[in-house]
């Protein structure tokens, strides 16, 4: 049962939605990933998403992405319904993506640079040259996540943290309205942890970025975001990040079974 948004969450109504999922259900053949799925995202939020270990969070990012098409349900982005999960490139360029963190085999030959400029493909194109504003947008991003030392590097030399911070880095050179993460902060020890999720925080209080991240770290998310969902195949809870009510969820969707 989806618990009533708060009065604060119901002036999200003034905003733009820039995101809206109605009625969103997939299936990987016949295992249901998500069900009946409805969500706004609105222009200027940070929004955290949490649930159980096979929820539905990431294929929720995936069909938002237009990874996967919906087998019911409409996707609307910017204004615009999306039919078969084909997403103009006009579009597409607006949303980035940061995917779960992998390692990176320490001969891969890419340095820094190399992976950052990368993230600047959606926006011009992979064959075309790049514009002193692309190369601005590239040095912009590199700075913003504190990657000047490493430009030469070759991302496999680098820590995993540091690896991470690259990979977010090359999502802000395609200068994106949205910003999607997927577990950024996974597999990190503390100190890297709370550096990077500082980071995350300053790209929507600094850069206005629209956020909605996937996190287990529901501390993390209840400091950083402005509104929490709660997600287990179906959404079982929305609201403000500081609603006391959300504890009890947490305990009740994690924790009971049955």
């Amino acid at each position: 049962m989806v618990a009533g948004i708060n009065s604060d969450s119901k002036n999200l109504k003034k905003m733009a939605s820039i995101i809206k999922l109605k009625n969103v259900t997939y299936s990987y053949h016949r295992i249901l990933a998500i069900f009946n799925i409805s969500l706004q995202l609105f222009k200027g939020e940070y929004v955290g998403l949490c649930g159980p270990n096979a929820s539905g969070k990431t294929t929720l990012l995936k069909v938002i992405l237009g990874a996967v098409k919906p087998r019911m349900g409409e996707v609307i982005l910017f204004g615009r319904k999306i039919h078969k999960g084909r997403i103009p490139a006009a579009i597409r360029r607006r949303i980035a993506y940061v995917p779960q963190m992998v390692s990176v085999d320490r001969n891969f030959p890419a340095s820094v640079k190399d992976v950052v400029r990368m993230g600047r493909y959606a926006q011009v194109g992979i064959f075309k040259p790049f514009k002193k504003e692309d190369e601005t947008a590239i040095e912009k991003a590199i700075k913003f996540m504190e990657l000047e030392e490493h430009v030469e590097r070759p991302i496999g030399h680098l820590s995993g943290g540091q690896q991470q911070k690259v990979l977010i880095a090359r999502a802000l050179a395609q200068e994106p309205e949205v910003l999607l993460l997927d577990e950024p902060t996974s597999a990190l020890d503390f100190k890297m942890m709370e550096t990077l999720s500082t980071h995350i925080k300053a790209l929507h209080d600094e850069l206005g970025l629209t956020i909605l991240e996937v996190n287990h770290n529901l501390e993390v998310l209840q400091k950083n975001a402005d509104r929490l969902i709660v997600i287990n195949k179906a959404i079982m809870w929305e609201g403000a990040a500081d609603d006391p009510e959300f504890e009890n969820v947490i305990k009740r969707v994690f924790f009971t079974q049955g």
